[in-house]
C-alpha cells in the first residue's frame, strides 16, 4: 500500500492530465509579418526658403542644421511611438495577420499625418522667428542689419 503522500501525488498527476486535455490551449499572440514596421517619413529641406533671406553661408548652414536636428527628432519620436503601438497591437491575442495588416496600415497613415503636421509646424515656426528677427533688426536703427545672423541663430536655439 502506498503512502498518503504518494497517493496525493498520483491523484494530482491524474487531475492535471485531465485538465490539460479539457482546457483549451491559450491563443498565441499575433506576430507581425516579417516586413519592416518602420514608417516611411519624408525628409524636408528648408534651405531654399532660407536662401531667399540672403543669409551668409555660415548663418544659413547653422539654421539648416537646427532645422535638420528638429526634423530628426520628430522622425525618431514618430518611429518610436509607432513601433510601441505596433508591438502592443501584435501582443493582442487571436488576431489574424490580415487584421494586423489593416490596423498597421491605418496606424501608419495616422502617424505619418501627425509627423507631416509637426514638421510643417516646425518649418513655419522657424520661418516666423526669422521674420520676427528681421523686423527687430530693421528697427534697431543701425541701417536695419544689426547683428542679424547672430540674433536669428540665438533665437532659434532658444526655441
Amino acid at each position: 500500500m502506498a503512502s498518503p503522500m504518494a497517493r496525493i501525488a498520483a491523484d494530482t498527476h491524474l487531475v492535471l492530465n485531465r485538465l490539460a486535455v479539457l482546457a483549451p490551449t491559450p491563443p498565441s499572440p499575433c506576430r507581425p509579418p516579417c516586413q519592416s514596421l518602420e514608417l516611411r517619413l519624408q525628409h524636408y529641406d528648408i534651405q531654399q526658403a532660407l536662401r531667399s533671406y540672403g543669409f551668409s553661408a555660415t548663418s544659413l548652414s547653422a539654421l539648416v542644421r537646427m532645422y535638420n536636428a528638429g526634423q530628426h527628432e520628430l522622425q525618431r519620436t514618430a518611429q518610436a511611438y509607432y513601433a510601441t503601438a505596433m508591438s502592443r497591437l501584435a501582443e493582442t491575442c487571436g488576431m489574424e495577420t490580415d487584421t494586423f495588416e489593416e490596423y498597421r496600415n491605418t496606424a501608419a497613415v495616422r502617424f505619418s499625418r501627425d509627423y507631416e503636421e509637426a514638421i510643417s509646424a516646425l518649418r513655419e515656426s522657424m520661418l516666423r522667428e526669422v521674420d520676427s528677427a528681421r523686423v527687430r533688426a530693421a528697427s534697431a536703427g543701425d541701417g536695419g542689419r544689426g547683428s542679424f545672423s547672430d540674433e536669428v541663430v540665438a533665437l532659434l536655439e532658444r526655441a
